[in-house]
């Protein structure tokens, strides 16, 4: 009902005299806005269900603390994506229709078979954990984003706090994917609430040749590791990939600057879950 709204609002707008003409600059920005919003009106209600939807089942759930491991497939054509893509999920059932954007956290599979991985970490999210069953449908928007890994880099640093590992995971999976030797994969986690474990990931890692550290508690590993990667390789050829919490970002940014590794060289998911 928000694109409706929005038009009924801007129809009583118009129907009252305003002391803003529309000749004025700011009744042609004003103009412009509303077009604008209009524009995405319209494509939100008419033309967005029937862009890059695919429906699919839920073939696997798998609860673990706070955490939610979901496996999804295709009911007809599934869609094709590349490791550290995400989707928008829309659960067929009362109060899980509105889509939500979540990172996938597998790779492109022969049979179309999707994965998230989520935390939950605020209204939708809780209701998706405690609510979704095996069998529901559900519509997934995709793919999306540029998140993707650096291949013009010496050395790779992948930074994951928390459910923000999913990407990792999907470029752990990735079998078309080389060079593994050259990456470094940061695990930020809470022994109480890690999912997945440090060990299985750790395994993933060691299966492709990635070096794993476990991050508990405080920077200090990772200060480490920064320290380490400029004494072999020249901070300009170093490129950073994160997916975590703003905090952690923050401190992300500064030890880069006391290494030299330029701020360009770090790349970041733009959204954060909720």
């Amino acid at each position: 009902m928000s694109g409706p709204r929005f038009l009924l609002v801007i129809l009583h707008w118009l129907s009252f005299k305003s002391p803003i003409t529309l000749s004025s600059p700011s009744g042609i920005w004003l103009i412009l806005t509303c077009g604008f919003g209009v524009a995405a009106a319209v494509y939100k209600t008419a033309l967005y269900p029937f862009v890059a939807r695919a429906e699919y089942i839920v073939t696997a759930v798998n609860r673990e603390k706070d955490a939610l491991h979901l496996t999804l497939a295709p009911v007809h054509n599934g869609f094709s994506f590349k490791a550290g893509h995400f989707a928008f999920l829309a659960i067929r059932q009362k109060g899980l229709r509105e889509p939500h954007p979540l990172t996938i956290s597998s790779a492109h599979a022969v049979n179309w078979q999707i994965e998230f991985l989520i935390r939950a970490l605020g209204d939708y999210t809780q209701r998706l954990r405690d609510q979704v069953k095996i069998g529901m449908h559900a519509d997934i928007y995709a793919p999306y984003g540029r998140f993707k890994r650096q291949p013009q880099a010496e050395r790779e640093i992948w930074i994951g706090a928390g459910v923000g590992i999913s990407p990792f995971i999907s470029w752990l999976q990735d079998t078309n994917a080389q060079d593994f030797d050259k990456v470094t994969l940061i695990y930020f986690f809470n022994p109480s609430r890690a999912f997945p474990s440090a060990g299985k990931l750790r395994a993933m890692a060691e299966m492709r040749n990635v070096r794993f550290v476990g991050n508990v508690g405080d920077i200090g590993h990772l200060a480490e590791t920064l320290r380490e990667a400029v004494t072999w390789t020249e901070p300009q050829q170093i490129q950073i990939s994160f997916c975590g919490p703003n905090g952690l970002l923050i401190q992300v940014r500064e030890l880069m600057r006391d290494n030299l590794i330029p701020q360009a060289n770090l790349h970041i998911e733009l959204f954060e879950l909720r």
